[in-house]
């Protein structure tokens, strides 16, 4: 199993200030198959909160993590959602 962690990815990219993405992968436990794990992000430089539903082995560094959310978000495949809790 692994533990949840939250992940600081930065962008690169500047909107009204630098893009830094909040990620919070949940502790999950993967088989020989991997485990469908929903990840949450915030973009507090753009006022987006979403999620998406990737395949992990518990092997990813925090980078790999960072680019299956960026892909996603540039792709616009992710559920947007709301939590006033992340709003900081």
């Amino acid at each position: 199993m692994n533990a949840a962690q939250t992940i600081e990815h930065r962008t690169g990219r500047i909107y009204d200030f630098a893009q830094v993405l909040t990620i919070k992968v949940p502790a999950f436990e993967a088989d020989d198959n991997g485990a469908q794990v929903e990840i949450f992000f915030n973009d507090r430089s753009r006022h987006i909160q979403g999620e998406i539903t990737v395949t992990l082995f518990g092997d990813e560094r925090a980078a790999d993590i960072g680019r299956f959310v960026m892909s996603a978000y540039d792709a616009c495949a992710y559920r947007s959602v709301y939590r006033p809790e992340e709003r900081t």
